[in-house]
């Protein structure tokens, strides 16, 4: 188990603590690089806060990691916002500490604890810090100058660090919507084949057949290919049940289905048609062509022992036909 696949995370926090990880890690990394910088520097005060700040990103590290989202992720928000506030207050606004204010709003809008109405007020203290820094330091020197060649240094690591961090919060927002999408599909995708199937035999159920039956009787006015419907009834499938049991009933009907899905061609369209009925409609063939077919199935049927219970019992299917003909309605 590594620092990067916690076992406490449930599925809600999952987004921001995959995101948030990285983040505390690299921010732990660069605040203990500050500690000699600020330290050649002669600027004490950040030199002794980025020793704060490495154990507070730790402390973060094993919150976030141990599935304490919501103090892990305010530790990072105080630190974040009282270390740009002091750095630039000690080094002047061309330093580029003022950027890190700027990584803090997709972090906090990854967070699902939060409503969108807290994060929103949460985003106001950074912004108002960003104003509030700039306009003071318009008026007032910061309290260290330094030279243009090492504020612009500083400021160019701190631009490179926040564009960074903005683009990975930005590739884990489209990662997680693109899996989103994806999940929303497919299970658009399952909603719609669990409406226009039925459970017990997994044929197509009798809404579904209609729709086919419609969309065929307007490929047939446009193209004027033929096809034919055919219903099924099981024979005595009353006795069936009132001898063997309603659950050897469905089993009758599971294994008759098969046996047509396996009989017919692919392109052909079985359903469920009502109770014991099953209705096929076979595309592109005419009344003569579709008699054989049902004929093979009427066959196979027949010739297939079935076990139910205890013993192995035979199933007929009787089949009527008919070939569709212009201006004929569905029920005809």
């Amino acid at each position: 188990m590594t620092l990067f696949q916690s076992p406490y995370i449930k599925a809600g926090g999952y987004r921001f603590y995959v995101a948030a990880q990285p983040l505390f890690l690299v921010g732990l990394i660069f605040h203990a690089v500050f500690i000699p910088l600020f330290y050649y520097l002669g600027v004490k005060e950040l030199f002794y806060f980025n020793f704060l700040s490495v154990i507070i990103f730790s402390a973060s590290l094993v919150l976030n990691y141990r599935g304490r989202q919501a103090p892990a992720l305010w530790l990072a928000y105080i630190e974040v916002n009282t270390h740009a506030v002091l750095a630039v207050i000690l080094l002047g606004w061309q330093s580029g500490f003022y950027f890190y204010l700027m990584a803090i709003a997709p972090l906090l809008f990854l967070n699902p604890k939060l409503s969108t109405y807290s994060k929103a007020i949460t985003l106001v203290i950074p912004v108002l810090l960003m104003v509030w820094l700039h306009r003071m330091l318009l008026s007032e020197p910061p309290v260290y100058l330094f030279e243009d060649n090492i504020l612009n240094l500083l400021n160019d690591i701190n631009a490179v660090s926040t564009m960074i961090i903005l683009a990975y919060l930005s590739f884990v927002y489209s990662k997680a919507v693109t899996i989103s999408e994806a999940r929303i599909l497919s299970a658009s995708i399952d909603f719609e084949i669990m409406a226009a199937t039925d459970p017990l035999t997994d044929l197509l159920n009798r809404r579904a057949m209609h729709d086919e039956i419609k969309s065929e009787m307007d490929r047939y006015m446009v193209s004027g290919r033929p096809f034919v419907l055919a219903l099924g009834d099981i024979d005595d499938f009353k006795a069936i049940n009132d001898e063997h049991g309603h659950l050897n009933g469905d089993i009758v009907l599971k294994r008759v289905a098969e046996m047509l899905t396996s009989s017919f061609r692919k392109g052909d369209l079985i359903g469920r048609w009502g109770g014991e009925e099953f209705l096929i409609l076979l595309v592109g063939a005419n009344a003569e062509e579709a008699e054989s077919a049902t004929e093979k199935a009427r066959q196979i049927i027949e010739d297939t022992k079935i076990k139910l219970g205890d013993q192995l019992s035979s199933v007929t299917i009787t089949f009527g036909l008919c070939e569709y003909g212009a201006g004929m309605t569905i029920d005809e």
